[in-house]
């Protein structure tokens, strides 16, 4: 490939890079609000979810050591 065909298919590449960076965005989706129930949860129950997330983070990271 000669020099300038290089150039005019670096020009084009480039051309097409700047129209991506450039084009418009989607608009993001509006957040979904979540649902009140009107339950309180207790620290108990938290502490509850919280050991259960551990325990689950604990048995991924075994199951990928292993």
């Amino acid at each position: 490939m000669e020099a300038a065909a290089m150039q005019q298919a670096l020009d084009m590449g480039l051309a097409a890079v700047e129209a991506k960076v450039n084009a418009p965005m989607a608009p993001e989706p509006e957040p979904v609000p979540e649902k009140d129930d009107g339950h309180v949860e207790t620290v108990e129950e938290v502490r509850a979810k919280m050991a259960a997330a551990q325990q689950a983070m604990d048995a991924g990271i075994n199951h990928v050591s292993q």
